[in-house]
Protein backbone atom coordinates (compact mmCIF):
# COMPACT_ATOMS: atom_id res chain seq x y z
CA UNK A 1 0.00 0.00 0.00
CA UNK A 2 0.88 3.69 -0.75
CA UNK A 3 1.42 6.81 1.74
CA UNK A 4 -1.50 8.32 -0.31
CA UNK A 5 -4.17 5.71 0.04
CA UNK A 6 -6.40 6.09 3.46
CA UNK A 7 -7.21 3.07 5.60
CA UNK A 8 -9.32 0.39 4.33
CA UNK A 9 -13.08 -0.33 5.93
CA UNK A 10 -11.85 -3.41 7.30
CA UNK A 11 -8.65 -1.35 9.51
CA UNK A 12 -11.67 0.81 10.57
CA UNK A 13 -14.10 -2.14 11.31
CA UNK A 14 -11.09 -4.33 13.72
CA UNK A 15 -10.18 -0.69 15.50
CA UNK A 16 -13.69 -0.28 16.50
CA UNK A 17 -13.92 -3.45 17.59
CA UNK A 18 -11.35 -3.16 19.57
CA UNK A 19 -12.54 0.26 21.11
CA UNK A 20 -14.87 -2.00 22.86
CA UNK A 21 -12.05 -3.51 24.54
CA UNK A 22 -10.92 -0.12 26.24
CA UNK A 23 -11.02 -0.38 29.86
CA UNK A 24 -10.51 3.01 32.34
CA UNK A 25 -6.88 2.91 32.87
CA UNK A 26 -5.89 -0.56 31.61
CA UNK A 27 -3.82 -0.67 28.39
CA UNK A 28 -5.72 -1.82 25.08
CA UNK A 29 -6.00 -5.47 24.79
CA UNK A 30 -4.41 -6.73 21.58
CA UNK A 31 -7.32 -9.07 20.44
CA UNK A 32 -7.07 -11.30 17.67
CA UNK A 33 -7.93 -11.06 14.70
CA UNK A 34 -8.75 -7.30 15.39
CA UNK A 35 -5.37 -6.00 16.48
CA UNK A 36 -3.40 -7.42 14.13
CA UNK A 37 -5.84 -6.85 11.04
CA UNK A 38 -5.43 -2.57 12.23
CA UNK A 39 -1.66 -2.81 10.60
CA UNK A 40 -0.86 -0.43 13.24
CA UNK A 41 3.31 0.85 12.67
CA UNK A 42 3.06 1.69 16.15
CA UNK A 43 1.59 0.86 19.34
CA UNK A 44 -1.97 2.76 19.32
CA UNK A 45 -3.03 5.66 22.16
CA UNK A 46 -5.95 4.86 24.38
CA UNK A 47 -7.72 7.92 25.53
CA UNK A 48 -10.28 6.90 28.51
CA UNK A 49 -11.34 7.13 32.00
CA UNK A 50 -12.82 5.54 34.82
CA UNK A 51 -14.94 8.98 35.40
CA UNK A 52 -16.71 9.05 32.41
CA UNK A 53 -18.36 6.54 29.50
CA UNK A 54 -16.26 7.57 26.41
CA UNK A 55 -13.27 5.93 25.18
CA UNK A 56 -10.61 6.48 22.00
CA UNK A 57 -8.49 4.51 20.06
CA UNK A 58 -5.62 6.76 17.96
CA UNK A 59 -3.57 4.63 16.27
CA UNK A 60 -0.94 5.11 13.10
CA UNK A 61 -0.98 3.20 9.73
CA UNK A 62 0.57 3.27 6.43
CA UNK A 63 -2.38 5.04 5.45
CA UNK A 64 -2.70 7.17 7.78
CA UNK A 65 -4.23 7.46 11.21
CA UNK A 66 -7.10 6.03 12.57
CA UNK A 67 -9.95 7.19 15.29
CA UNK A 68 -12.17 4.71 17.14
CA UNK A 69 -14.67 6.02 19.61
CA UNK A 70 -16.66 3.19 21.66
CA UNK A 71 -19.81 3.14 21.73
CA UNK A 72 -22.58 2.44 24.00
CA UNK A 73 -21.21 -0.69 26.39
CA UNK A 74 -24.15 -2.73 26.98
CA UNK A 75 -23.13 -4.07 30.28
CA UNK A 76 -22.84 -0.30 31.36
CA UNK A 77 -25.80 1.81 33.49
CA UNK A 78 -24.00 4.73 32.89
CA UNK A 79 -23.27 4.37 29.22
CA UNK A 80 -27.39 3.92 29.26
CA UNK A 81 -28.24 6.50 31.33
CA UNK A 82 -26.11 8.93 29.49
CA UNK A 83 -27.05 7.81 26.02
CA UNK A 84 -31.21 8.66 27.47
CA UNK A 85 -30.24 12.14 29.23
CA UNK A 86 -28.11 13.64 26.25
CA UNK A 87 -30.02 15.34 23.40
CA UNK A 88 -27.60 15.49 20.69
CA UNK A 89 -26.44 19.61 20.31
CA UNK A 90 -25.76 21.53 17.05
CA UNK A 91 -22.03 23.03 17.36
CA UNK A 92 -20.84 25.92 15.30
CA UNK A 93 -18.44 24.50 13.00
CA UNK A 94 -19.70 20.79 12.44
CA UNK A 95 -22.49 19.61 10.41
CA UNK A 96 -25.27 17.99 11.95
CA UNK A 97 -25.39 17.20 15.90
CA UNK A 98 -23.55 15.53 18.07
CA UNK A 99 -23.81 13.91 21.81
CA UNK A 100 -22.17 16.63 23.84
CA UNK A 101 -20.18 13.52 25.33
CA UNK A 102 -18.48 13.47 22.23
CA UNK A 103 -17.50 17.32 22.14
CA UNK A 104 -16.59 18.89 25.30
CA UNK A 105 -14.98 22.23 25.34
Amino acid sequence: MSNTQTPTVSQLYCASALAYGIGGTTPLPQVAPWYENCFFTAPPTVISSDLLPAACLIGQTAEGIILAFRGTVYNSALDWFSDLIVKPSSIPGFPGKIHTGYFIC
